[in-house]
């Protein structure tokens, strides 16, 4: 579910917890051996398809960002992240976060960057499953349907098509932007969701094979277009609906 992007706050003091948060946040508290209480909106946001999650830090911070950071890695072809963005001063606030409400406000200049429809916060702290039920979303052009949530392509019989993580994620990203002129660093920026290495020939090769898959053997007038010294273009019309 691309469109929402997930904001966890994650700057919690926890004094009732005393002495467990004497050296880290609430957040950071171990849990279950390796876990810490971080893990169960994060566990819950991925469980949901929300797969670009933002942790909002401040208190003791130290040990929560060394987790998340040697816990969360994703595949270089996919959008999903978790990343951190600490509390900061600055010419015109000088003082750190003031509340979660204060948090989210001071951190819009940086959630802003990203590309979403709609921001889910949740709290950092929160020691209970429960889950966030994404909207069914299916894109359809030229006769494919491509469904997010179950992650499948179809062809106009109903017959499901084989792609893998990264064909489906670059499909997908297309599909979702229809008629719009992508360089590879954008693609690359978009399908990574943060910091990135530019790799052209790993898109051009993944393009090929995406398109082999939904042109059905035609070079005449592939839906993902070449644009000479830009990038690429999906060419078809994509009607979006929820199932």
């Amino acid at each position: 579910m691309k469109e929402v992007l997930a904001v966890i706050l994650g700057g919690g003091r926890g004094t009732r917890l005393f002495p467990l948060t004497a050296h880290r946040s609430k957040p950071a508290v171990p849990i279950g051996g390796k876990y810490r209480l971080i893990d169960i909106p994060i566990s819950n946001c991925l469980n949901s398809h929300l797969r670009r999650i933002i942790v909002l830090t401040q208190y003791l911070s130290e040990s929560l960002n060394k987790h998340l950071a040697q816990t969360y890695r994703f595949d270089p072809f996919t959008e999903a992240f978790v990343s951190v963005i600490a509390a900061e001063q600055t010419e015109n606030e000088q003082e750190w976060f003031l509340g979660t409400a204060d948090a989210v406000r001071r951190a819009n200049r940086h959630i802003r960057h990203h590309d979403f429809d709609d921001v889910l916060i949740h709290g950092g702290n929160r020691a209970a499953a429960t889950t966030s039920s994404p909207a069914h979303e299916i894109y359809e052009f030229g006769g494919w349907s491509l469904d997010a949530t179950s992650r499948e392509l179809k062809d106009e019989k109903g017959v499901s098509r084989e792609l893998t993580t990264a064909e489906f994620n670059l499909l997908e990203m297309f599909a979702r932007r229809p008629h719009r002129a992508l360089t590879r660093d954008e693609i690359m920026d978009i399908l990574k969701g943060h910091d990135y290495s530019p790799l052209d020939r790993s898109i051009d090769a993944l393009v090929s094979r995406v398109r082999r898959k939904i042109d059905n053997g035609s070079s005449t007038s592939p839906k993902i277009k070449s644009l000479r010294g830009i990038g690429y273009m999906f060419t078809s019309d994509v009607r979006r609906r929820k199932a």
